[in-house]
C-alpha cells in the first residue's frame, strides 16, 4: 500500500523521522459533507499572495489523543529554547504512538494523505473542504505557510516551524507547562466542527502567529 507521511511538529532539536505519521489507512465512505473555512487574524497580521494552507481534519473522538500529541509538541519547543536538549526517548516513542494512532484512525483521509493542501486565493482566506465524512464532529488544525514555500510533507525536517506564519489554536491553550496539562485543556472557540452530509459547516477560524 501506498505510504503516507506527514509531521505534526513545530520544535527544531528532534529527531523528525520519529514523528513522521504513516499509515495505509482505508478509504472513508460516505465522504458527502463539506467544511467552509473564514480566516480571521489575530494583533492585525496578514499573509502576502497566495500561501499554501494545510489542514489536519481529526474526528473528536480522538480529543485526549491530539492534545496529548501537541502537548509534547509543545514540550519539545520548551526543551529547545531552553537548551535543554530532545525530548527523553520515552516522550519521543510516545510522540510517536501517538502520531500513529492519529494517522491510522484519527485523521480524515484526502486522496491519500490524512491531510488537506489547498493554495489560498486571496488574503481573505475564505475556502471550502469537499470531502468530509458526514455526520461526525471534528477538530481543525490549519497551517498557513510563508509565501513561496510549496508544501511536500516528505521534505519536512526539524526546520518544519520556521516555514509557517500563521496556525490556529485547537484548544484554549496549547502552551507546554507540565507533562499532563493537557488533560485540562478545553477545545477552543468553534471546536469541534460538526459535519452534516450535503451541507456546508461554516468555521470562523483566529489564526496567529507560531510561538
Amino acid at each position: 500500500m501506498k505510504q503516507k507521511v506527514f509531521l505534526l511538529a513545530r520544535v527544531a532539536g528532534l529527531v523528525f523521522a520519529s514523528a513522521l505519521l504513516a499509515s495505509c489507512n482505508a478509504p472513508i465512505v460516505n465522504q458527502n459533507g463539506y467544511i467552509n473555512f473564514d480566516l480571521q487574524f489575530a494583533n492585525g497580521s496578514r499573509f502576502s499572495g497566495a500561501p499554501q494552507a494545510v489542514v489536519l481534519v481529526v474526528n473528536s473522538g480522538y480529543q485526549n489523543t491530539l492534545a496529548e500529541l501537541l502537548n509534547l509538541i509543545g514540550k519539545s519547543h520548551y526543551y529547545f529554547i531552553h537548551s535543554l536538549g530532545s525530548l527523553p526517548s520515552s516522550d519521543q516513542d510516545r510522540l510517536k504512538t501517538l502520531g500513529k494512532e492519529l494517522s491510522t484512525s484519527g485523521l480524515v483521509d484526502f486522496g491519500g494523505f490524512p491531510f488537506y493542501q489547498t493554495t489560498l486565493s486571496s488574503p481573505s482566506g475564505s475556502f471550502k473542504i469537499p470531502g468530509v465524512p458526514a455526520g461526525r464532529t471534528y477538530f481543525v488544525k490549519i497551517f498557513i505557510f510563508y509565501q513561496g514555500y510549496s508544501f511536500k510533507a516528505a521534505d519536512i525536517d526539524q526546520n518544519f516551524w520556521t516555514l509557517i506564519q500563521q496556525e490556529n489554536q485547537v484548544f484554549s491553550t496549547e502552551t507546554y507547562t507540565t507533562d499532563t496539562a493537557w488533560q485540562g485543556w478545553t477545545p477552543g472557540p468553534g471546536q469541534p466542527v460538526a459535519v452534516i452530509a450535503g451541507q456546508s459547516a461554516a468555521v470562523n477560524v483566529l489564526l496567529v502567529s507560531p510561538p
